[in-house]
């Protein structure tokens, strides 16, 4: 359905301060739908245009350019392309411009710093090409600035950093390239979220880091940043997620970071780390896979209290002691230990004690049973459904306590995680399918032990077998 152009609905509305025809099915997705638009242009006292989440197609009328009082656009979730008119840098009034997920193409005008007033700007998923402009770090009022998912190049400037009242950025999903300039690592005010991961930016990880003493979330994963991991990081004391896998880090994990009290989950896999920090004993979820980390997992580990997660996958550690400590903290709680007790508290968490990651009982993927083509993939299949027990380990055997739901579970997750491991990767199972029958597993049991949920939802993290190979030739 379109706005007819033919009846101009709007055209005597000469005191019209707001227009909000957003979330209907308006539009036919094609060039043409906005040219009631150009019936808005002596609008003069227009504060509001909201046409978000509906069906307009084609190009943003040069007109909206003439509509100086506004304070408010949202294009967002439309079918829109072509460029940004240059003339929008004369809605100097504007406080809130939202682009997102539509199809606007070209640079982002320079003119775009002109609008002083800005707030919140978003430019996210759309196709825009060619640098971040510098003008950008003119809108000194900015709280919210998104930029993601577009093919933006070159670096980021360091005019960035002229932010004051900055609270969330997110340059993810571009082709960004380049160092990270010390002085966007210095917004003071940044406190929700810095993102720009899946970029190519090199270089080190500036010592100014440790100025983000206020951020809660900091992802530069899927880079090729390099270097050690500074120390300062240890001064960003309110970080609850740190995301750097997938770069090229070197040297030890800092002790410093014993300082982030509050972090929740922390993702080094993929870099070139070779040794562990002190315990973080807040942390839910802890991935290292894929780094040089040596020996065995130091006994500091079983202080982790709230841990739910944890994989080391594709390291060299090949310590004694992998074996019969992992067990005390590799599986994301499901039961609560002594099964029998049906009547616990709202309160308390569900847990499962023991390890699929190590599952075979007593043994290690080195271990001398798994050659000739043998390795924990064909073991545990071969072991279901019918001899669980020998692939279980022995604690979490004992505290199922003869419970058929809970068994019947347990083979669930087992083969979804033998999905997710086959060998040919167009094989496995995606990871929105698993976690989606992880958590139907979840519903089963706990309708089984005849308790309610938790409050604070399991976070799924399984590692089983993912990304290795045991095979022993």
């Amino acid at each position: 359905m379109g706005l007819g152009v033919t009846c101009h609905p709007f055209e005597e509305l000469h005191k019209l301060r707001w227009l909000s025809i957003s979330n209907n099915n308006l539009g036919t997705g094609h060039d043409g739908d906005l040219e009631f638009v150009n019936t808005l242009s002596n609008k003069t006292s227009l504060e509001l245009i909201s046409i978000n989440a509906n069906n307009f197609g084609g190009h943003l009328p040069i007109s909206i350019t003439n509509l100086t009082s506004l304070s408010i656009l949202a294009l967002d979730l439309n079918e829109l392309y072509g460029d940004i008119p240059a003339g929008i840098g004369n809605l100097v009034n504007l406080e809130s411009m939202n682009t997102e997920r539509n199809k606007f193409t070209g640079n982002i005008p320079q003119e775009i710093g002109k609008l002083q007033q800005l707030k919140k700007l978003s430019f996210s998923g759309n196709k825009f090409t060619g640098n971040i402009p510098s003008s950008v770090g003119n809108l000194t009022q900015l709280t919210h600035l998104y930029m993601s998912l577009n093919y933006l190049s070159g670096g980021i400037p360091p005019t960035l950093g002229k932010y004051q009242n900055l609270l969330l950025l997110n340059l993810n999903h571009n082709n960004l390239s380049g160092p990270i300039p010390k002085e966007v690592m210095s917004i003071p005010s940044i406190a929700i979220y810095m993102g720009m991961s899946g970029n190519n930016l090199n270089g080190s990880l500036p010592i100014e880091v440790g100025t983000l003493k206020n951020l809660g979330v900091l992802d530069l994963s899927s880079n090729m940043l390099s270097g050690e991991i500074p120390a300062t990081l240890g001064s960003c004391v309110s970080l609850e997620r740190l995301r750097m896998q997938d770069n090229f880090f070197v040297g030890k994990i800092p002790p410093s970071l014993n300082s982030l009290r509050g972090m929740e989950v922390l993702d080094f896999s993929y870099n070139n780390l070779s040794a562990f920090s002190k315990p973080l004993t807040k942390l839910r979820v802890i991935t290292l896979e894929y780094n040089n980390q040596t020996g065995g997992l130091p006994p500091y580990f079983g202080n982790f209290s709230d841990l739910e997660g944890i994989s080391t996958t594709v390291n060299n550690l090949g310590d004694e002691t992998m074996v019969g400590h992992v067990g005390d903290f590799g599986l994301t709680r499901f039961f609560k230990e002594g099964t029998q007790n049906y009547s616990a508290p709202q309160s308390s968490t569900i847990e499962v004690r023991g390890t699929i990651g190590y599952t075979a009982e007593g043994k290690r993927p080195t271990d001398e049973m798994f050659k000739v083509g043998m390795n924990l993939h064909t073991y545990t299949k071969a072991g279901l459904p019918m001899q669980i027990e020998k692939i279980l380990d022995s604690i979490l055997l004992q505290n199922l306590n003869n419970q058929r739901n809970s068994k019947k579970c347990l083979i669930s997750i087992f083969e979804i995680g033998l999905a997710c491991s086959n060998e040919m990767p167009n094989e496995r199972m995606n990871m929105k399918d698993a976690t989606a029958q992880l958590i139907t597993v979840k519903e089963k049991l706990l309708r089984g032990l005849r308790c309610r949920p938790v409050a604070r939802s399991a976070a799924i993290h399984i590692s089983l077998f993912r990304h290795n190979d045991y095979t022993l030739h």
